[in-house]
């Protein structure tokens, strides 16, 4: 048996931190304001703890490189120290947690950054040891702090744009009604009585009912679920940006998205590849283009249906127009938006219009923005009619039932909200996730975040 399981047989301390104890990212903000040159710092004593990925020893002396919050820190000493009465080179392994009692031996200040972070330590406490591997794969530190950048940022914006950061439910009575989505429930009980509860595919219905009440502009950061599908540009469960313009239409959504943009482009730390001003297309621009064919929100199943036969797309008697009209969608037009630019598609049929208001021209007022390839936001000037909504509503219910998916309850309080008096708004979905695969270039959702499906 060697020396380490020799500790580890008998050691089962894990002990607690009583000093004040400094991480290596600790000390460089503690010795952040020192002016440039070397400070020789022998008479202070710290402590410092961290995890050990790598040692080496050299003339008597051995040195291990301890890590903490993605910094590093080179520790020094000599065989006279000890870990529970072994040599540290016996009984310590890369992965280990320790807390090291000792003096800064060599700090070198440019500017504001320590360039090096040394200490000799006359004392080692083993704090917890590797016992068995553990990682994240396809994730790290650095992309974690990439992302908390990423929220920081956008959050700067809607502060300078005089905006409301607000905070709605995560478990409703009423998820929404959209065909083709399917929901995550849960069942709260208390005593005898029990009641489904839903997961939110999206803040909407209660940001709206928000603007009803008097807020004007106002955004969420929301997770948000969704079921049903996992692939490299769906999740479960994901993070949605909304925000709502209250007496206002899309054409300054427009120019919010942007304006965010442009700011992430100023302050990213490095250059955004494929970043360009927004390119803003309608749908019949795009039939135009690459079908040589001119949509109208009057155009019927069938001039769709020998569209299809003209370009050989395969359709069946049972699709509906909104089928039809996706399979000539996705064929050519879907997979080659948002590679020259960020790109906004507006002015969709009037049968997609979902909770949009049908402009004068007859087209869904609504846009979608695409970048790289990814659907990564959807807007709306929001329908404000409680009638139309409330029939909406119903042949969403019904789509719901003939495809075989969950009925869901109806929002009775959204729809006595427009009642109210709901005033015209633009508001938009924007999935951060995706919004942040485009800016990295991440292919895949998956590494967007720590622990995903």
């Amino acid at each position: 048996m060697n020396k380490r399981d020799q500790l580890l047989k008998t050691w089962r301390k894990y002990p607690f931190i009583k000093n004040k104890t400094l991480s290596i990212k600790d000390f460089v903000r503690m010795f952040a304001d020192l002016s440039t040159g070397k400070k020789s710092l022998k008479t202070q004593e710290f402590y410092v703890a961290g995890r050990i990925f790598k040692s080496q020893s050299s003339s008597g002396d051995f040195f291990y490189t301890i890590e903490s919050s993605g910094e590093t820190l080179e520790l020094i000493h000599t065989d006279t120290v000890q870990v529970e009465g072994y040599l540290p080179q016996e009984v310590l392994e890369t992965g280990d947690q320790i807390l090291v009692q000792g003096y800064w031996s060599e700090v070198y200040v440019e500017g504001s950054e320590v360039k090096v972070q040394k200490i000799k330590a006359h004392k080692i406490d083993l704090l917890a040891p590797c016992l068995e591997p553990y990682h994240i794969s396809n994730y790290n530190l650095q992309r974690s702090k990439e992302w908390q950048f990423f929220l920081n940022q956008i959050r700067k914006v809607f502060h300078t744009l005089d905006f409301i950061e607000v905070q709605t439910p995560t478990l409703i009575r009423a998820p929404g009604t959209e065909p083709h989505l399917d929901v995550f429930s849960t069942q709260f009980q208390m005593g005898q009585n029990k009641e489904t509860l839903y997961f939110p595919t999206s803040p909407e219905l209660h940001l709206k009912k928000m603007i009803s009440l008097g807020w004007q502009r106002i955004y969420e950061f929301k997770n948000c679920f969704r079921n049903g599908e996992i692939s490299e540009h769906h999740q479960p469960e994901f993070m949605m940006l909304e925000w709502y313009r209250a007496y206002d239409n899309l054409d300054r959504i427009i120019k919010d998205i942007q304006g965010m943009l442009n700011f992430l482009k100023l302050h990213w730390p490095k250059p955004i590849i494929g970043f360009a001003p927004l390119k803003v297309v309608t749908v019949a621009d795009l039939f135009r283009e690459f079908y040589d064919f001119n949509l109208e929100p009057q155009t019927t199943r069938e001039q769709l249906a020998e569209l299809c036969k003209k370009h050989n797309i395969e359709i069946s008697a049972s699709d509906t127009w909104d089928e039809v009209f996706f399979k000539i969608f996705l064929e050519k037009i879907e997979p080659s938006l948002g590679f020259e630019a960020p790109t906004i598609v507006r002015n969709y049929p009037p049968s997609q219009s979902a909770l949009a208001r049908i402009s004068p021209e007859g087209w869904a007022d609504r846009f979608e923005f695409y970048w790289k390839g990814l659907e990564i936001a959807n807007a709306f000037h929001e329908l404000n009619d409680p009638y139309e909504q409330a029939r909406r509503f119903q042949e969403d219910l019904k789509k719901k039932k003939e495809n075989g998916k969950e009925v869901t309850p109806i929002d009775e309080d959204f729809l006595k909200s427009l009642r109210a008096g709901f005033p015209p708004t633009a508001g938009i979905a924007l999935g951060l996730d995706r919004l942040f695969m485009a800016i990295t270039d991440i292919k895949d959702i998956r590494r967007t975040r720590a622990f995903p499906l």
